[in-house]
């Protein structure tokens, strides 16, 4: 990662990270998933998929613990694993970092899409059918497979959009590492920069004012006939709990 000042700040709040008086954090490597007896789905997320749908999502058997976001196999058919509170928002005090490390290899389809990230909306048609685009209003910052063969990285405050088309050029089969960083920068215009594979990309302008909190959200659309998987090998999302505390002045 570059020695720029957006790094330096990311650092420190790695650094801080494990510390519950500084940081907030989620973290899964997805080695082990409680699963609901009834649907047999992970219990941790919240799953937005078609009616009927029969595939499972949870661990699959892979080296590290992965979880599958699995779709069923008609066009446009979607599945979506999003944590059920919104523990994260984009503040004008805390700095965020949000990383992932994904793969996921074509079955057959010309088209098929894939997003995750950190999204206010859980929902049908998160991936717009047939183009695979984002949707075009919620709050946040994701990562999503178009069908160019590029990872594009959104952000979002409400309708209010930029994006970077090709924060990723995709090889099918690639295990790539996603990853964004915010700085609330002045409090009213943050700066959130894509961090692909440990390289810092060109930060987007966000406008801090109207942002709601966010899921962590993986999901995956068909573009035909087939079934399609996003496989996901971690997730990480660390948060700045009190920018305003010097925590280091407090006692033990």
């Amino acid at each position: 990662m570059a020695n720029s000042l957006g790094s330096h700040k990311l650092n420190l709040l790695r650094r801080d990270r494990h510390d519950p008086r500084k940081a907030f954090r989620y973290f899964s490597d997805f080695t082990n998933m409680a699963i609901d007896d009834t649907t047999n789905d992970p219990i941790e997320f919240e799953i937005v998929q078609d009616a009927g749908a029969t595939l499972l999502i949870g661990s699959a058997d892979k080296r590290g613990g992965w979880l599958n976001v699995v779709c069923d196999g008609d066009d446009n058919d979607e599945c979506y694993a999003a944590t059920h509170c919104e523990a994260f928002i984009f503040n004008t005090t805390d700095e965020l970092f949000f990383e992932c490390e994904v793969s996921s290899t074509l079955t057959t389809d010309a088209q098929y899409g894939w997003v995750i990230g950190l999204s206010s909306v859980v929902a049908a048609n998160t991936l717009v059918d047939d183009t695979m685009a984002i949707v075009a209003t919620f709050d946040g910052a994701v990562f999503h497979y178009l069908p160019a063969a590029n990872v594009a990285f959104t952000t979002s405050n409400a309708a209010t959009q930029t994006q970077t088309a090709a924060a990723y050029t995709w090889t099918d089969g690639d295990t790539v590492r996603l990853g964004f960083f915010y700085d609330p920068n002045d409090g009213v215009t943050a700066k959130v920069m894509p961090v692909v594979n440990g390289v810092e990309g060109t930060s987007h302008d966000l406008t801090i004012s109207g942002l709601e909190e966010m899921h962590i959200l993986a999901g995956v659309k068909a573009g035909s006939t087939n079934e399609q998987t996003l496989e996901v090998d971690w997730i990480e999302c660390i948060q700045r709990r009190n920018a305003t505390t010097d925590i280091d002045d407090l006692q033990v």
